[in-house]
């Protein structure tokens, strides 16, 4: 096909706010979107390549995969190469596993299912794992072992419905990826069936510009292409993390992206904008750069005990530009458009292939068991477990009364286990999302005469209107509309907890006002702290660098959850006796300087990830906010020293 610089543009316009967003840069907060956008370019150039080959009737599977593998192994084997030194002198054993299984699964083309099987609700934060990104070349990949048969298929027996066939797939996929949101967030994000109709758009406008040639329309072109470019950037500037992606969301990136390429032609400003110098040269490099900006931002990140500062970030861009440069220079180019036989080519590829397998599973089974030689912080590195543990699946009745992000129906949900009163007890009803069930073992260590009922699901508010996924409407159906009216009189108390968010305010008028007809009394407990990273990881990084742990409490705390307890504090000000607000912040914090007990008194880490608490935590955190003994005149019955 005709070379088209408009397009390599477009590819910087794709990568660009990626880099970014994964820096950090608020401005980019819909950065992510890139992705997509990728996803259409990749549909829409090799359908191209494809019906050009399938028309002259010389089209070669071998020779497509082989030009497949010149133009993606090569640098990907550089970096992933790279990442593996680094990898075993920086990362913890337990995240150098995790790191050679990414490897591996990187290396098989399959490392989106492994992040969909391995993600789960309390997994460390995505901006350490370096080969994360490798899920969408994993997609990519799949879709390049599939899509040219299934269009040589059609183009042999069906070609007259080859459109009508592409669209129905589009709207198939389109339609799984919206329900996906619904019932399996991760595995719509993750896997080719969600994300196929991303591709397949490209896919549409290949087809299209195979029927109509461009540049039909001057002025059309350049209305539909800044149209275009409104939509990508619109996307970028305005979408956040917490949209449900992909989704409808995502039409406006991706049809953006395919008006650009349909309707950009050189006469239009859009094609002028995007065929500039800097832009070309931006998406040349775009495939590197996007390589090598997660592994080199999630080494600083893991290395580093507190958050890269903005500049540091803005450096390592600079450093992600001179790595994508040099590879694509001196790697890329050259083996791309290398002389060597297909054979050469393919032997090569298997070889790479081979010794990554190798490597990966070797570091796989290795146990480094000297690699942290300081007792005190492998004591600390030890809770970055602790959510895999007995003792927290226990605590939290896990499966039962706490369903989370891999349970995703209702079904799991045991009411009998975990709503049944009893008449000669105190009733108290814990209901929310994961920051509610981190209370409910301390809570019936503490008080072993008390009847403690659970209602718990992971990244499900406890509010009405009822909102998120299906999993999350179910509960909180049943508990709104069926149990509680089943229980006047029964409860003496309703506790309230979760991750709660500004927003959350303006719908506690409904829910207490509903509440507060079941029970004697609704206590609402405030947000909790927050870490910079898994507090286990911050408070052992600074024990193997010798730092002063009271030197750093403060800066390993976010500052956002304390502005949020002094919003809920004022709204709650107004509110009657029956309602009562319990700020976690005024139980375990120095409210002057606003620094929080990180560790008990027995030295165990209060929160074993970003801010939920262990069972020594929650112990330490419910004696001090005296949750029941201050508000039903139940104590702790031994109380302890944690």
């Amino acid at each position: 096909m005709k070379y088209r610089p408009e397009i390599d543009g477009l590819r910087a316009l794709a990568v660009i706010p990626v880099v970014l967003f994964h820096a950090g840069l608020e401005l980019f907060s819909g950065g992510f979107v890139g992705v997509d956008i990728f996803f259409v370019i990749s549909g829409f150039l090799i359908t191209t390549i494809l019906l050009k080959a399938l028309h002259k009737g010389n089209f070669s599977i071998a020779n497509f995969y082989e030009r497949r593998a010149r133009r993606i192994l090569p640098a990907l084997f550089v970096v992933m190469a790279t990442c593996i030194p680094f990898a075993w002198a920086i990362l913890l054993p337990s995240d150098l596993k995790e790191f050679a299984q990414s490897l591996i699964a990187s290396t098989t083309f399959s490392s989106n299912i492994f992040f969909w099987l391995e993600s789960d609700y309390f997994a460390d934060s995505a901006k350490l794992k370096p080969l994360l990104h490798t899920w969408s070349l994993a997609v990519e990949e799949q879709y390049y072992i599939f899509f040219p048969l299934l269009l040589m298929a059609i183009w042999r027996w069906h070609k007259p419905y080859i459109n009508a066939i592409f669209v129905l797939l589009a709207l198939l996929s389109l339609a799984a990826a919206q329900l996906g949101i619904i019932y399996q967030p991760s595995a719509s994000f993750y896997l080719l069936p969600m994300r196929g109709w991303e591709l397949l758009i490209g896919v549409l406008g290949a087809m299209y510009q195979y029927n109509k040639p461009l540049g039909q329309n001057k002025s059309v072109d350049q209305v539909l292409s800044l149209i275009g470019l409104a939509l990508i950037v619109l996307s970028i500037i305005t979408y956040d993390e917490s949209l449900p992606w992909p989704s409808l969301y995502a039409i406006l990136p991706t049809f953006g992206a395919l008006l650009i390429i349909l309707f950009a032609t050189q006469e239009t400003l859009v094609a002028r904008i995007l065929s500039h110098t800097i832009m070309v040269h931006c998406g040349l490099i775009s495939y590197s750069a996007y390589l090598w900006h997660q592994p080199i931002f999630a080494f600083a990140r893991y290395y580093l005990i507190l958050p890269p500062s903005p500049v540091l970030m803005l450096v390592l861009c600079v450093l992600v530009y001179g790595l994508a440069y040099i590879t694509w220079r001196f790697v890329e180019t050259p083996l791309r458009y290398t002389q060597a036989s297909s054979r050469k080519v393919m032997y090569w590829s298997l070889s790479g292939i081979g010794l990554f397998l190798v490597v990966g599973f070797t570091l796989t089974m290795t146990t480094q068991v000297d690699k942290v030689t300081n007792k005190s912080a492998q004591k600390y590195f030890n809770y970055l477990a602790y959510n895999k543990s007995d003792v927290w699946n226990k605590s939290t009745q896990t499966g039962q009364c706490f369903l989370t992000s891999t349970h995703n129906s209702f079904t799991y949900f045991d009411k009998k286990h975990c709503l049944t009163t009893q008449k000669n007890k105190l009733n108290v009803f814990v209901f929310g999302d994961s920051h509610s069930a981190h209370y409910v073992g301390a809570m019936r260590t503490l008080y072993p005469d008390t009847n403690i009922l659970q209602a718990s699901s992971s990244g499900c508010f406890p509010l009405l209107p009822l909102a998120g996924s299906k999993r999350c409407v179910d509960l909180n159906n049943y508990i709104f509309k069926e149990f509680l009216p089943q229980q006047k009189h029964k409860l003496d108390v309703i506790v309230l907890a979760a991750r709660w968010q500004s927003e959350n305010i303006e719908k506690l008028p409904q829910t207490l006002d509903t509440l507060g007809k079941y029970a004697h009394k609704v206590l609402v407990i405030g947000p909790t702290v927050e870490y910079e990273k898994s507090l286990p990881r911050l408070l052992g990084q600074a024990e193997e660098s010798r730092k002063n742990l009271k030197d750093l409490s403060t800066q390993f705390q976010t500052s956002e959850r304390f502005i949020l307890d002094q919003e809920f504090k004022a709204f709650f000000a107004a509110k009657n006796d029956k309602l009562t607000y319990i700020s976690v912040m005024d139980s375990i914090c120095n409210k002057d300087e606003k620094s929080c007990k990180f560790v008990t008194n027995k030295g165990v880490p209060v929160a074993f990830d970003y801010g939920h608490f262990t069972l020594e935590g929650a112990q330490y955190a419910i004696q001090h906010m005296k949750l029941l003994d201050k508000y039903l005149g139940v104590r702790v019955k031994t109380p302890q020293k944690l």
